[in-house]
């Protein structure tokens, strides 16, 4: 499987694109590549992150 950086990626482009035609109403950020895995990691550092996920439970 080739390796697609997100510059590549056509669902990428067309999320940019959907993103950027917001403007200035973006009432979120979209975190991509390096600031995602860091807040991911941040995340699980909380209480609440280091709960097993809930379909986990469901498996139990």
């Amino acid at each position: 499987m080739p390796l697609l950086t997100s510059k590549a990626n056509p669902r990428f482009r067309a999320l940019q694109a959907h993103l950027k035609a917001g403007g200035l109403r973006r009432e979120a950020t979209l975190l991509l590549g390096e600031k995602l895995i860091e807040a991911w990691a941040e995340a699980r550092q909380t209480t609440a992150g280091k709960r097993p996920p809930t379909s986990a439970l469901a498996e139990t």
